[in-house]
């Protein structure tokens, strides 16, 4: 069986891009859209505690940028269920200086 999930890492240490494969026949389709598992090959290992769906009504909305600093970090799975999404990553961490 294909994997229901497939996820690989970004240039940006710590982005992901996950592809969900869904299992379709004549009934429909199943999609897995959270996968622990999947989640933990790629170092995500904090417990599932919240989910919000946002949905955006009018083309060219723009949302605001979210940050959080640790201990307080959140993953963040963004997913567009019709239309496209444009969604952008800012790495605002300072840069490992060698000396």
């Amino acid at each position: 069986m294909a994997e229901r999930i497939i996820g690989r890492g970004l240039s940006l240490s710590g982005l992901i891009l996950l592809q969900r494969n869904p299992i379709e026949d004549a009934r429909g389709s199943l999609d897995r859209l959270y996968c622990a598992e999947i989640l933990g090959k790629f170092g995500v290992a904090k417990p599932l505690s919240q989910i919000n769906l946002t949905r955006t009504l009018y083309q060219g909305t723009v949302r605001g940028m979210h940050f959080q600093h640790p201990p307080h970090a959140e993953l963040k799975i963004v997913s567009c269920l019709r239309g496209c999404v444009f969604d952008v990553a800012v790495d605002l961490r300072l840069p490992v200086l060698a000396w």
